[in-house]
């Protein structure tokens, strides 16, 4: 009989009815909950945190990524309805400056020749524009 009891607390039911969210329970909408309050990730799915915009397996990618600002306490992961707001906040674009390209030509004509700045390829600004946004190495990598 206590194996089978240990058994049952190893392997749960399926059938069994999920977890109460009790704060979800005393704050059922999305509008009864502050910018600032952390969610946990399974309240922020019932609530629809995104609007529709990302599933669950969506938002819980986006922030394994970091796309998604997060805290991991206790074993689980907390975000705000302000991080997930910046996170779909459109970002500014990021311009790429090459030493000596605006420089004019020197008028004197006894003045070295000038070359003019060096182009840079697709995937060296796409790893510049990158790594200036803080990305790591595996996650350039994959982009090239």
């Amino acid at each position: 009989m206590e194996a089978t009891m240990s058994q049952n607390a190893e392997n749960p039911d399926p059938t069994a009815a999920p977890r109460r969210l009790k704060r979800l329970e005393a704050k059922p909408t999305l509008d009864d909950w502050a910018d600032h309050e952390a969610l946990t990730l399974t309240e922020a799915i019932k609530l629809d945190i995104t609007g529709g915009a990302l599933s669950a397996k969506g938002l819980r990618t986006a922030v394994n990524k970091g796309e998604i600002a997060s805290a991991e306490v206790a074993g689980r992961i907390w975000i705000t309805k302000r991080a997930v707001r910046e996170a779909f906040a459109p970002k500014p674009k990021v311009q790429i400056e090459i030493a000596g390209a605006d420089a004019a030509p020197e008028a004197d004509a006894d003045a070295q020749e000038t070359r003019p700045a060096p182009k840079l390829s697709m995937a060296m600004t796409m790893i510049n524009a990158e790594k200036s946004a803080g990305r790591t190495r595996r996650r350039l990598a994959a982009h090239c």
